[in-house]
């Protein structure tokens, strides 16, 4: 609750933002919004879905630009006709298309990546044994 007040009161256009600036409002509001989560987790913010996106987050990281590059061309003149609904059914279409291929550069590049980065890291690697992990 006091996150949502102080969020809403940062942007307010009456507020005056001289004694405090909007971005530390912003952050000020945002730790107190950890904060709750941390004491009481909320169905709509903490559920399957989230939590599997945070999973494969650092892969859409990766993938996103690359879906929205290839895409924008052959897909927004198509959308051009529909006015403002045009970048919702555009952004549902990139976060579908960039979370499936996400899934797959997680599934078959990060996650095996990670495996042979700890089997390095372990003291019982040696380079003798490099081939042999990468033939996995």
């Amino acid at each position: 609750l006091i996150s949502k007040v102080l969020f809403s009161v940062f942007f307010l256009k009456e507020v005056d933002k001289r004694y405090i600036p909007m971005h530390i409002g912003c952050a000020v509001s945002f730790g107190f919004l950890l904060l709750a989560l941390h004491c009481h987790t909320w169905g709509l913010l903490v559920n399957r879905v989230t939590v599997w996106l945070g999973k494969i987050s650092f892969s859409i990281y990766l993938v996103h630009f690359i879906v929205i590059k290839r895409t924008s061309h052959f897909i927004l003149p198509e959308l051009s006709d529909l006015g403002n609904y045009a970048f919702v059914i555009y952004f549902a279409f990139v976060l579908g298309v960039t979370s499936v291929v996400a899934y797959f550069c997680y599934k078959y590049i990060e996650q095996p990546g990670v495996q042979i980065g700890r089997k390095i890291s372990s003291r019982e690697f040696s380079f003798r044994s490099l081939p042999k992990l990468l033939s996995r």
